[in-house]
């Protein structure tokens, strides 16, 4: 495996750099190397990204199958946080709720009817992205007052923003950089919406 499919993948798998480290039992720091080309990936962690992809194929197939059994609009529940993920599936462990929010996404792109909602939410509200307008303000307001914690509260709201392709990715991009650079300003471009979302997250993931 080299680094730039190691990276593709990562990004597939809707991890960062440290939830993939922690899968692997590595540092942060040595998926960069890899993802760099500076290190190469060994035999062992390359089978065990391989065997987490597919893990991932079945778990989009396996709920898929299920919500298209169902009549009406299926429901999808995603969980806010890793903690209230694992309480409900301990066996998902160190896969953390951002996985599981990318395979619901992706179960929505083949079941167009399902709603994807707040796991434990009172009425099942479905999760609802802000305003396009709302998003790129308080992304501007964080950046503004450098205010990482503001950030960090929009984070499920900006992933799907990055997921949104009736927004332009220009827009997309700029507003999701916008927010990362209230982490860190010396952050750079990106070159898509799903490069903008990767920067934000390392970011984020790195306070």
């Amino acid at each position: 495996m080299t680094g730039a499919a190691l990276h593709i993948h990562r990004r597939g798998l809707g991890l960062t750099g440290d939830q993939l480290a922690a899968i692997v039992a590595v540092t942060g720091r040595t998926i960069r190397a890899w993802e760099a080309g500076r290190d190469p990936i060994p035999a062992g962690a390359a089978t065990e990204i391989e065997r987490l992809r597919e893990r991932t194929r079945e778990a989009i197939t396996a709920l898929t199958v299920d919500l298209a059994d169902h009549d009406g609009d299926p429901t999808i529940a995603v969980y806010r946080g890793d903690d209230e993920f694992w309480a409900a599936h301990p066996d998902a462990k160190p896969l953390p709720a951002a996985w599981h929010q990318m395979v619901a996404a992706r179960v929505a792109e083949h079941v167009p009817t399902a709603r994807i909602v707040w796991a434990g939410a009172t009425g099942d509200q479905p999760v609802r992205r802000w305003p396009l307008t709302r998003l790129a303000e308080a992304a501007a307001a964080a950046r503004q007052n450098r205010d990482a914690g503001a950030v960090k509260k929009m984070l499920p709201h900006l992933r799907l923003l990055a997921l949104d392709e009736r927004v332009q990715a220009e827009t997309r991009i700029n507003v999701l950089l916008s927010a990362a650079r209230a982490i860190d300003p010396r952050i750079g471009r990106a070159a898509s919406p799903a490069d903008a979302l990767d920067v934000l997250l390392v970011a984020a993931d790195a306070r």
